[in-house]
């Protein structure tokens, strides 16, 4: 549960990521019009991913599956993970992207 001083987020934005560190900049330039948070899992990424979504000032939790260089992840078991990570800060939405998604600005308005 957020602290009583603490406003819940209108908007949550969740991300299930691995190996996205060409999309990551757009997809957080978009999230960003709408998005009061991002939460984000990294599913064993090897490149920069991590490292990215560390930076960026609306990550609000970042989860991680361990590094592997191959294979998918449980994608039951991770969506699972992000929407529980999401419901401690009880947002209003919850909007799940990948990092080829984008919203328009005039959807987001």
């Amino acid at each position: 549960m957020p602290e009583p001083s603490e406003r819940s987020p209108e908007l949550v934005c969740l991300l299930r990521v691995r190996n996205g560190e060409r999309e990551l900049p757009g997809y957080l330039e978009s999230v960003a019009t709408l998005a009061d948070a991002v939460i984000a899992l990294d599913d064993g990424s090897t490149d920069a991913t991590n490292a990215i979504l560390k930076a960026h000032p609306l990550l609000e939790k970042l989860l991680s599956n361990p590094r592997r260089e191959h294979g998918d992840g449980d994608v039951c078991e991770d969506r699972k993970r992000l929407l529980d990570a999401a419901a401690v800060r009880r947002p209003r939405w919850i909007l799940s992207l990948d990092t080829h998604e984008r919203i328009a600005a005039e959807d987001a308005a």
